[in-house]
């Protein structure tokens, strides 16, 4: 704007220059034209001319210089007299024409005026407005100043409440940090607490199935003492027939049947049974060496029974209602033994199957249906598949024990079963996750 203005300015200064030279120059041509009036000191110097009087009786003739100067000489015929007046009328004419310029150049000059006196107020409005903007920006400024001393202070209260709340934060986090690390304490006591437990927890059940094992020889050897008493009670009517009949003398230093009490066999198995019922469950131990001790007398006491038994009925006749032939005992024992080989094969088929479904490695001992330390301990021993005479009541209690064999046998199947099922309904509830044309759009 600024640059604008002084183009502006220096067009109209050449203009105004240009104008004054016109006005003097317009000047000198009516002071030439117009008699009686005095050159200007600038005509002068420019050009110089020499009007003739009209009317005179001397004619005179107007010569031009090479400088521009009239140079008026007598004219001595009309001609030239009216060339000079011709002359007179150009320059008249020029004159007007130079004063109606000039009348224009006035008028530009006036309108260049206004239009200058406008720029001027308006750079004076202009800054006038700048003054008052340049008063309001420091205005604003000081206002600025005075918010950024009060947000100064604002963040120097900020940073000390920050760092007392660091500082508070710190004290906090030393005193979590001994707390953490007395609970990480406490938790690795409790974890070997836990291990302890766990540790004492598989004792106990390992004792609880060594209990259960422990029960399940007392069983069978309580009804191997049953059979024996059986056996005792038959041989002691055959014996109390043949000596009534006095077929069978007794011999010298030979003990009677009738001295020997069935219960002495069942004493100790009946006071650890009493023994093991009034004792907490968590002593297995003691029981266990009771019921041990107690089967080791009954097992002993057995055998020697069992040599007298055979030594007496070899020589004496069966009776056919209390005893079976011996084809069928010796059928009952092998099939009790199939029953009890066709059981372990179903357990060890039903823990290899579980453990083939959930991913781990089975045991060797079931993988082979080997029968193992822990099978013995839970599994009755198979009976000895010999021809002796058994009788009803031994042959009763063999097959209640192959009918609850079977039952078992039946159960463990069908668990299997229930594995498989369970397994391959997952496995196909998988396939149809996977299968994106099942999946419900």
């Amino acid at each position: 704007m600024i640059n604008s203005a002084d183009d502006r300015r220096m067009k109209n200064n050449n203009n105004d220059v240009r104008v004054a030279v016109l006005e003097q120059r317009v000047r000198e041509l009516e002071a030439a034209v117009i008699p009686g009036q005095a050159p200007s000191t600038s005509l002068a110097a420019a050009s110089s001319f020499i009007i003739p009087v009209i009317g005179s009786k001397n004619s005179s003739r107007i010569l031009r210089s090479t400088s521009g100067q009239f140079v008026v000489s007598a004219a001595a015929t009309p001609v030239t007299q009216q060339l000079m007046a011709q002359e007179v009328v150009d320059k008249e004419i020029e004159v007007e024409r130079l004063q109606s310029l000039l009348r224009k150049c006035y008028s530009r000059m006036e309108l260049r005026q206004v239009q200058y006196d406008e720029e001027v107020n308006e750079f004076r409005r202009e800054s006038e407005e700048a003054k008052l903007q340049l008063t309001k920006v420091k205005a604003r400024l000081s206002e600025l100043e005075k918010e950024c001393v009060a947000y100064r202070e604002k963040a120097m209260a900020v940073d000390a409440n920050r760092n007392s709340t660091v500082a508070s934060s710190l004290e906090k986090i030393a005193v979590q940090e001994r707390e953490i690390a007395m609970l990480r304490n406490d938790l690795e006591r409790h974890m070997q607490l836990v291990k302890n437990l766990e540790r004492v927890k598989k004792e106990y059940e390992f004792l609880e199935l060594q209990n259960e094992a422990l029960n399940a020889k007392l069983d069978s050897k309580e009804a191997t003492i049953r059979d024996l008493e059986d056996n005792i009670h038959a041989m002691k009517m055959d014996a109390s027939r043949k000596m009534e009949s006095g077929s069978v003398t007794p011999k010298a230093g030979a003990f009677s049947l009738f001295d020997v009490e069935p219960t002495k066999f069942l004493g100790t198995s009946k006071e650890s049974n009493v023994r093991e019922a009034k004792n907490d469950r968590l002593s297995f131990s003691s029981s266990s060496v009771t019921v041990a001790t107690a089967a080791a007398e009954g097992l002993g006491s057995s055998k020697r029974v069992e040599k007298s038994s055979s030594l007496i009925l070899s020589d004496s006749d069966t009776d056919d209602k209390l005893q079976l032939s011996a084809s069928t005992s010796k059928l009952i024992r092998m099939q009790l033994n199939r029953t009890l080989e066709c059981r372990l094969l179903a357990k060890c088929l039903k823990d290899v199957a579980a453990k083939a479904i959930t991913g781990d490695a089975p045991s060797v001992n079931r993988l082979l249906g080997c029968r193992s330390d822990s099978m013995s301990e839970s599994e009755p021993e198979p009976v000895m598949n010999d021809a002796s005479i058994m009788s009803s009541n031994c042959a009763e209690r063999h097959i209640r024990k192959i009918t609850e064999d079977l039952e078992r046998i039946e159960k463990d199947l069908n668990s299997l079963r229930e594995s498989f099922v369970e397994y391959y309904q997952k496995k196909i509830a998988d396939e149809l996750k996977e299968d994106e044309s099942c999946r419900i759009q």
